[in-house]
């Protein structure tokens, strides 16, 4: 495990131990718990157990020393790789130190590895850098996940109380949308910028300098209970990052996938394929919703049309309302003779197609952009 891997926004993948236990945030499961697949492949391979009070299990001598090999062939080829924790949470506190002692040894004699280390912890990471951290490691970068704008607003504030270097958010999987360029910090008067690093108060034009994030992977959820992401989420972000970064970055963005849902190139109400009169997926389930969240429509495989036929719960359509206020919404803004966009509130329909249909790409084009160090060379 961790040689190559199919993880679009890293070159490796490396698990110091595997284990982990779900996020409660404010009395709720963080959304990307929910629908963990590291949990689902712990169930499946039967290594370890998930959960709070379940042992976390050390990885192989062998997969150890992958990374010193990893750390030569990067090397050779004069650019970074970019490692990734997936299994297991770096600051876990039900994880032996020990352990985290022996990763963060590691990583110090790899300086041709990037080192992502994702959490959904943050407030943990102060307590556990070493002791010669200072101001950061070079080839470490701290990120965290955040799946919808609450979370940001929790975890990218702690994020930055650690020092460091390089800081990443993955918005993955999104769970609803997230301005980074708005982050608010507990019952603080003001905002953060996390793409400039500017903190502004709400009543002066008041503004200081704080961290900013360097790298943003954004993504859709996969697996049996995932639930789509809006392309108008990972849009808006992808905007502000072009606008606000420098002609070589930082901030970077990377589109990683989209998860089980792929959106169709039509925007018709009835009839939304390439063509403008038929399906372009009729054999899956859809839906048509718009940039806020609301469901319009919710459109049925062929298979269960049938079924909800037979048992007298639909008639002559595949596609049913679900929120009749947010269509008419729909209906009034491309109505508004002073809109301006074709499509004013972000109206898309998506269908469950799985993660190797959907792909990845954003608006035409794939964004796979790296740290400047990490680049990958063009095809």
């Amino acid at each position: 495990m961790g040689v190559v891997t199919k993880i679009e926004s890293a070159d490796h993948t490396f698990q110091p131990w595997y284990g982990c236990h779900p996020v409660v945030d404010d009395g709720e499961v963080s959304p990307g718990c929910a629908v963990c697949f590291a949990e689902g492949w712990a169930k499946r391979s039967g290594l370890v157990k998930w959960g709070a009070q379940q042992p976390r299990r050390l990885s192989s001598e062998a997969h150890w020393r992958q990374p010193l090999a990893w750390d030569r062939l990067a090397a050779r080829e004069g650019r970074m790789h970019v490692v990734l924790n997936t299994l297991c949470d770096i600051f876990d506190d039900r994880a032996d130190p020990a352990w985290r002692a022996r990763w963060w040894a590691l990583v110090k004699v790899t300086p041709n590895l990037l080192w992502t280390p994702l959490t959904k912890r943050p407030e943990n990471i102060p307590g556990m850098l070493p002791p010669d951290w200072g101001d950061g490691y070079p080839n470490v970068m701290l990120m965290v996940t955040c799946e919808d704008q609450k979370r940001a607003n929790l975890r990218i504030p702690r994020l930055f109380e650690a020092p460091a270097r390089w800081y990443g958010c993955y918005y993955e999987p999104a769970a609803g949308p997230i301005d980074f360029r708005r982050i608010k910090i507990g019952e603080a008067d003001g905002r953060l910028d996390a793409l400039t690093g500017a903190w502004i108060a709400d009543d002066m034009n008041e503004e200081r300098r704080c961290p900013r994030l360097s790298w943003i992977v954004a993504g859709g959820a996969t697996g049996p209970r995932a639930d789509p992401a809006h392309p108008a989420w990972f849009r808006q972000v992808c905007n502000d990052v072009c606008e606000v970064r420098g002609r070589d970055g930082p901030p970077w963005f990377h589109l990683k996938q989209w998860g089980e849902w792929k959106p169709t190139s039509g925007v018709d109400v009835y009839c939304h394929g390439p063509d403008h009169n038929a399906r372009e997926f009729p054999n899956v389930q859809g839906i048509a919703w718009l940039g806020d969240g609301r469901v319009c429509l919710r459109d049925f495989s062929i298979t269960e049309h049938a079924r909800r036929i037979r048992n007298r719960q639909a008639f002559n359509t595949r596609a049913i309302d679900v929120d009749e206020q947010a269509l008419e919404d729909f209906h009034a803004a491309c109505a508004d003779p002073n809109r301006i966009a074709d499509n004013p509130l972000g109206f898309q329909w998506m269908y469950r197609v799985g993660s190797k249909v959907a792909g990845r790409l954003l608006d035409g084009r794939t964004w796979d952009e790296f740290p400047a160090a990490a680049r990958r060379p063009t095809p």
